[in-house]
């Protein structure tokens, strides 16, 4: 799995990817700290996973879903994983096309065991 963390809190990085590294299906992790970064990033090299802030400065997490959505259709799986875990912004990301929607204070630990489960239905997908 080949990972991208938009996320505008370098704590929130190093935390995550401490985590992630230790994730056996991840192969490569990087990192943007505003939607512009993760949207080159992006175009740069694939990716299978997106984990995604709502709060960013510049451009709002919100649109960089819609962008991404509109891009790359369903080829990505998208986790919001967001200190605004309201109700309001959970519908808004799911209607747009988030895959996941996590509250960074309840649900960290929850990552690694989503992303092995993708990371192995992926696999069994591409081998049939």
């Amino acid at each position: 799995m080949n990972i991208l963390i938009v996320d505008g809190a370098s704590a929130v990085i190093e935390q995550l990817s401490e985590i992630l590294y230790n994730t056996v299906s991840v192969n490569t992790i990087c990192f943007a700290t505003n939607a512009e970064e993760g949207l080159k990033s992006l175009a740069q090299n694939a990716k299978d996973l997106l984990i995604l802030d709502i709060s960013l400065p510049g451009m709002s997490g919100l649109e960089m879903l819609r962008k991404v959505r509109e891009i790359y259709g369903n080829s990505i799986l998208i986790i919001i994983l967001t200190n605004t875990p309201y109700a309001t912004y959970r519908d808004e990301c799911m209607r747009i096309g988030a895959d996941y929607f996590l509250d960074k204070s309840r649900d960290f630990a929850l990552l690694p065991d989503l992303i092995d489960r993708y990371s192995h239905k992926k696999m069994l997908t591409k081998s049939c």
